[in-house]
């Protein structure tokens, strides 16, 4: 009896192991997604809460310590108005080597004659990273997309803003547009700002 109830736990034991390492697996690789990627709102304290507003126009905004959701067609009848310009989809805990602090890269753009537009992805951490930012700091309107997930209601956002196969999540979170034509998107600021000073 102890023999077949070793057995059993032994088989067991190897089958778990092996749908671990099928799931280890499948998330390196991608084929399985495990994280959601939330928008954060739920995590905003009542004070901050208080302070996520919904824009009912961009023109006239200023920074006035505010967070304002932005759907993407005001967004695009905003940047139509507009000369070069680059949104930036900001991503408040991303320490990787082509975020930039907001404050920093507003500097680098009026610096070089380029609009920025920050337009964060989520709330996580989004008022601590954007006290200092001089102009008015917009998130996507996830509650309008239908969506919680970071993933799906970015990709819907952007598919609107710029048109579904113009744009590829991969190639950089730097969107430069120019009267409010999209051109291309980067990984880095400095590339971005490249593109526009480049254009006669």
């Amino acid at each position: 009896m102890n023999r077949i109830v070793k057995r059993i736990l032994v088989s067991t034991g190897v089958v778990i192991g092996v749908l671990v390492l099928l799931v280890i697996i499948g998330v390196w690789t991608g084929f399985i997604i495990i994280e959601n990627n939330p928008s954060g709102y739920g995590f905003l304290n009542a004070t901050q809460k208080e302070h996520v507003l919904e824009a009912t126009t961009i023109d006239g905004l200023k920074a006035d310590g505010n967070v304002y959701r932005v759907k993407p067609a005001q967004m695009k009848q905003y940047l139509d108005g507009r000369g070069k310009v680059i949104v930036y989809s900001f991503i408040p805990f991303c320490k990787g080597e082509g975020c930039v602090i907001p404050a920093e890269a507003y500097s680098k753009c009026t610096k070089a004659g380029v609009e920025l537009v920050l337009i964060a992805e989520n709330y996580d951490e989004l008022f601590e990273n954007t006290t200092d930012y001089p102009q008015p700091v917009f998130v996507i309107d996830n509650h309008f997309l239908g969506s919680d997930s970071r993933e799906n209601y970015v990709r819907l956002f952007y598919d609107s803003l710029v048109g579904h196969s113009n744009w590829s999540r991969y190639d950089g979170i730097f969107y430069c547009f120019e009267h409010g034509q999209f051109i291309k998107n980067f990984g880095t600021l400095d590339e971005a700002i490249h593109c526009l000073k480049s254009r006669k």
